[in-house]
Order: structure tokens, then sequence, then C-alpha cells
């Protein structure tokens, strides 16, 4: 995902600041005379201190920053019960807190500039749980929960938010990018286990969602002066959250005298 984003993006105007993990030889397909627009730099983002240093190697090089795309990540995707402490551990560290030092790393730039856009790829697994997506979700959800808050913190600043959950077709469901054998094996869930790879592998590089097409659409909400805090992308994604927020909808219908019902001196 990061690569294609860089590519798209380098393709246009805006200088851009990825907290993608790049390695040192990445290529990108991006125009010549774009090149000077385009900063590359690998990154471990669970280390604070490279975070900050390579933000002010990219200040040094561009004069400020306008847009923060977080998009590294990976999944860890398996029944919890068959995950190590250290495997969930592991997880957090790189889904919520490298996204947390990256954005600790560049907040200052953005406050002095009083400017500035953070776009977070929150995934799906931020907005509704799945079976095998227990560690992912959580960070995810914990993702969507710090943007949804920090914007509000950074209004005064100028400097606006956007979460954008959805499915593309990359490399996610790769063995590089996600953990899908178990730790631990538990008998109980080998069957179940069986059918999730093999739905998996299915779905694997038969996503819908064109990355190139959410490239083009950061640059487009970069760009607008009342960017959206939430917006799923995708029409698969837009049906899913749609879904989800009506399930919860009738969970409070169904439940709304008794749970209304529980002040002091109710009923």
């Amino acid at each position: 995902m990061g690569e294609i984003t860089v590519s798209v993006v380098g393709s246009k105007n805006p200088n851009w600041f990825d907290t993608h993990q790049i390695p040192k030889n990445a290529a990108y397909a991006i125009p010549d005379e774009a090149a000077t627009r385009l900063m590359t730099a690998s990154l471990d983002v669970t280390d604070p201190t490279a975070a900050t240093r390579v933000v002010s190697d990219a200040v040094d090089h561009f004069g400020r920053i306008d847009v923060l795309v977080n998009n590294a990540g990976y999944g860890l995707i398996t029944a919890f019960e068959e995950m190590s402490p250290e495997q969930i551990h592991q997880q957090f560290a790189t889904n919520v807190y490298g996204v947390m030092n990256v954005t600790r790393a560049v907040l200052p730039v953005m406050r002095r500039q009083r400017s500035g856009h953070l776009f977070t790829i929150a995934s799906m697994g931020g907005y509704l749980g799945g079976s095998r997506g227990t560690a992912y979700a959580a960070s995810k959800f914990a993702v969507a929960g710090f943007t949804e808050s920090l914007a509000l913190e950074l209004e005064e600043f100028g400097i606006t938010a956007t979460i954008g959950p959805g499915y593309f077709r990359t490399d996610f469901l790769d063995k590089s990018s996600a953990i899908l054998e178990p730790a631990t094996l538990i008998e109980d869930y080998r069957a179940s286990n069986a059918a999730f790879r093999a739905a998996t592998e299915t779905a694997n590089h038969a996503q819908q969602g064109d990355p190139n097409a959410l490239g083009r659409l950061l640059v487009e909400i970069a760009a607008e002066r009342k960017p959206p805090l939430h917006l799923p992308v995708g029409a698969d994604a837009v049906q899913l959250v749609e879904q989800h927020h009506n399930s919860v909808l009738n969970d409070i219908k169904a439940w709304r005298a008794k749970s209304s019902n529980t002040a002091f001196n109710a009923g």
C-alpha cells in the first residue's frame, strides 16, 4: 500500500512524508521531474528516536510537512488462544505505538505551521471485529480511537485528521505482511482454522479496492479545507460500516428501555 501511495502522490504536486517502512533499495514508478519531491528513508516505527530523526531529515529536505500518512503495520490473524503474549505485544508495538511514535514526532512541526493533515489507515478491523482478528482489530480500534480523539485536540492548531479503512489489493495477506499460523496449536480450532486459511487464500490479491485510486483520493483529501474525519473507502467498506452501525442500532432499540432504566431512582 505504502509503495503504491508514494508512486501516485509522487506524480502530483505536494511533498509527502510517508511512515511506510521503506527498504533502501525501493523503486517507485514516478516521473523523473517528481523525484525531488520524494524523500525515502528506512524507518522502524517502533523506535521513537528513529521517528524523530526521520522527521527532522524530512523537514531539513522539504522545509515543512503538510501530510502524514500512517500506514506501517501488519496483521496477527489467528485464534486468540493460539497467539502468544509476545505476539500480541509486538502487534501493538507496531500498529499502535508505531503510529503514536511517528505522529508525536510530526506534530510539533505541524503546530508551528498551524496546518497539516494526518491520514491514518485504520483498516476495517478498526470498525468491526472478526474471527481471527482479535489482536489486529484491538490494535486498529485503538488507532481509530486515538486518531478521533487527537483530531479534537488539534482543531485549534488548524490540523485535521482522517481515518480511512477499506479493503485493497495489496500484499497484506501475504506471509510478508501477516502472521497466519498459530504460535500454539489447539486441536479444537483445527477445522475452523483450515476453513479460515482457505477463505484467506481466496481473498488474497482479489480485494476490490485499487490502491492507486486510494492514492489519488489521499491527494484530493489533503487539499480539502474541511476533510472528513471518517472515510470508509470502497463500496464494500461503506456497506460493512453501514451494516455494523445498523446492528448496533438494533441492539440499542431492543434494549433501550432496560438500558435507560439504570439511573439513580430510576424505575
